[in-house]
């Protein structure tokens, strides 16, 4: 089976909403801030602080959703790009650099965009859905989905039939967070959140590498 698409994309989108952004290498002291205890020999060494960010505009439509998106980008490690949109939704388009089966990252994409709601709930959009477009390496969609913020669960979770990246399989149940710790999945599976057994990871225990 392939790996699945990392998780670190969604856990560096939280700190990327809120206009966090962590220094890839530590610069020399501020200065002015090194102190302490002197006569004990501790000293502070403090790291410079990273840049502010720059929205770049081809990760998304507003300053906020290019920061976002870029960073989630960053964090794929080469295995996406991801482009957000803000408007009366927000929409989340995931262009995949590598060919995967879109029932194989069904789950890390349902638990994607329920990050991705958790993020905007800390914003003016909080009552804005979700949706998620996934397209493979031709651009041809793989998943499309729809989140309803307001009923916590997924209004559709559809893989468009003849999908090159989808085998055969039976239809995917619509996931949602009504019916937690157990939650349907393609084929019937009920993951919940990282159970064992072979299932699929869930919400905040996937693997960290590429899919």
């Amino acid at each position: 089976m392939k790996k699945m698409i990392s998780l670190v994309l969604v856990v560096v989108l939280l700190a990327a909403g809120i206009g966090i952004t962590m220094a890839q290498q530590y610069g020399s002291p501020q200065n002015g801030m090194q102190g302490g205890d002197q006569s004990s020999g501790n000293t502070l060494n403090l790291p410079s602080p990273p840049p502010k960010p720059q929205p770049n505009m081809d990760y998304g439509n507003t300053a906020r959703a290019a920061i976002v998106g870029e960073r989630m980008t960053d964090a794929s490690q080469g295995n996406a790009k991801v482009v957000i949109n803000e408007g009366n939704v927000i929409t989340a388009n995931v262009y995949l650099n590598k060919d995967a089966s879109a029932y194989d990252i069904a789950n890390t994409m349902a638990n994607f965009t329920y990050m991705l709601a958790d993020l905007y709930s800390l914003t003016e959009k909080s009552n804005s859905d979700i949706v998620l477009n996934v397209y493979d390496t031709s651009k041809k969609a793989i998943i499309n989905a729809k989140f309803s913020t307001s009923k916590n669960a997924f209004d559709y979770f559809n893989i468009p039939e003849g999908s090159s990246a989808a085998p055969t399989a039976p239809p995917v149940s619509q996931p949602g967070r009504t019916q937690q710790p157990g939650r349907m999945q393609p084929g019937g599976m009920q993951p919940g959140y990282g159970q064992p057994g072979g299932m699929q990871p869930g919400y905040g225990q996937m693997p960290m590498g590429s899919y």
